[in-house]
């Protein structure tokens, strides 16, 4: 599965969280075969907040290469992919304290192949892809 994240860091060392996220990702997710620049860009939802340095990439995600892995489903595999960002970010030290508030790592699924999904916590593509500027700009290098 080809899958395109969209990071965001505003609280700590920005930089610095970007990098780990990255690795982080290809240790847990999958091959990184695609980076966009790094971009500062203004809080997007809640504005009043420091603003973030964001990143696009794209990952060659393999859920497994277990028999059960392959014959799991789509919404098994996507909300795993799910899990794996929120840990990863939980690993950064993202508190979920205010919905568009401030936060050391913000990873957002945009795609995932050409994919149409949605449940409960999870909706592709990503439903605000096309109102943030930074994705637009940096899906276009």
């Amino acid at each position: 599965m080809t899958v395109t994240l969209a990071l965001g860091s505003n609280l700590g060392d920005r930089h610095a969280t970007l990098i780990t996220a990255r690795r982080l990702i290809r240790r847990r997710i999958g091959l990184v075969i695609y980076e966009s620049e790094l971009l500062e860009t203004k809080a997007w939802g809640v504005e009043d907040q420091p603003d973030f340095l964001n990143q696009v990439i794209t990952v060659r995600y393999n859920p497994g290469s277990a028999a059960g892995a392959m014959q799991a489903s789509l919404k098994t595999r996507l909300l795993h992919l799910l899990d794996l960002t929120q840990g990863i970010e939980a690993a950064l030290g993202r508190e979920r304290k205010a919905h568009w508030g401030p936060r050391t790592c913000d990873i957002d699924i945009i795609f995932v192949d050409n994919i149409r999904f949605e449940s409960e916590r999870l909706s592709l593509p990503h439903p605000w892809w096309a109102e943030r500027h930074f994705v637009r700009n940096l899906l276009s290098e």
